[in-house]
């Protein structure tokens, strides 16, 4: 039986045999392996459905997402919340939570990342 591990941008594959006995091991480079991967578009996509099914925060108020960054995990949308009442910016609310969200390259799946969280993608 073989199993893999990911670790990083190496993957572990492992040779078990049915006494349970490891034979051989060897780490291999990602870039010779093919993983699906999603496109920019596709993850502007993702991101607009993630938007889409946040809960209104408030009674004139809206989620919104910012244009992203591109960086080696994915694309990183930053969360925005916009008023949509007439009222001056100074009697708006204000709001504080994570930072935006990660649509991750190798499978479309989003991460919620909090602010100290981004330097781990190369963001800022």
């Amino acid at each position: 039986m073989a199993t893999w591990i990911l670790f990083g941008k190496l993957i572990g594959v492992a040779i078990t045999f049915g006494f349970g006995e490891k034979r051989c091991r060897k780490n291999l480079p990602l870039g010779d392996l093919s993983f699906p991967m999603i496109d920019a578009e596709s993850a502007i996509a993702i991101a607009d459905e993630h938007i889409a099914a946040q809960p209104v925060p408030l009674a004139g108020y809206r989620m919104v997402r910012y244009d992203p960054q591109d960086c080696e995990a994915g694309w990183f949308f930053p969360y925005g919340i916009e008023c949509d009442l007439d009222i001056p910016e100074s009697e708006r609310e204000m709001f504080g939570g994570a930072s935006g969200f990660l649509v991750h390259r190798s499978d479309g799946d989003i991460e919620v990342l909090a602010f100290g969280q981004l330097s781990d993608f190369g963001l800022s």
